[in-house]
């Protein structure tokens, strides 16, 4: 089987989008386009395709345009929004303050012991 996805396998695939909608369009990913027809009634509806396909290009840090595609991490976000309207990422810095204060409350839950 031809895989066209990358930063990706079939099988992370399956598992980081069972149960939404990008299942429907998971045989987009093993095949190419056949005429510029097919590209625009089957793969160009799908935004999961067009996000990962290569057609949307983004600057790199030297000032070049590359293809966008996404990493592992960015499916994991994106399927997460297919299934639920709201994510919440915190800033590191804000993490690193969650870390510290669940670091705390253990330390005085063991002392009361």
């Amino acid at each position: 089987m031809n895989w066209f996805l990358p930063n990706i396998t079939p099988e992370q695939y399956d598992e980081i989008y069972k149960g939404t909608e990008a299942m429907d369009v998971k045989g987009l990913f093993e095949r190419t386009p056949t005429s510029d027809e097919d590209a625009i009634m089957n793969f160009y509806p799908s935004k999961l395709w067009r996000m990962c396909s290569g057609i949307y290009k983004i600057e790199d840090k030297e000032g070049n345009l590359i293809p966008f595609k996404f990493t592992l991490a960015q499916h994991k976000v994106y399927a997460h929004l297919l299934r639920h309207k709201r994510l919440v990422i915190l800033k590191s810095r804000q993490l690193r303050r969650i870390y510290d204060v669940l670091n705390l409350r253990l330390r005085l839950n063991f002392n009361r012991g």
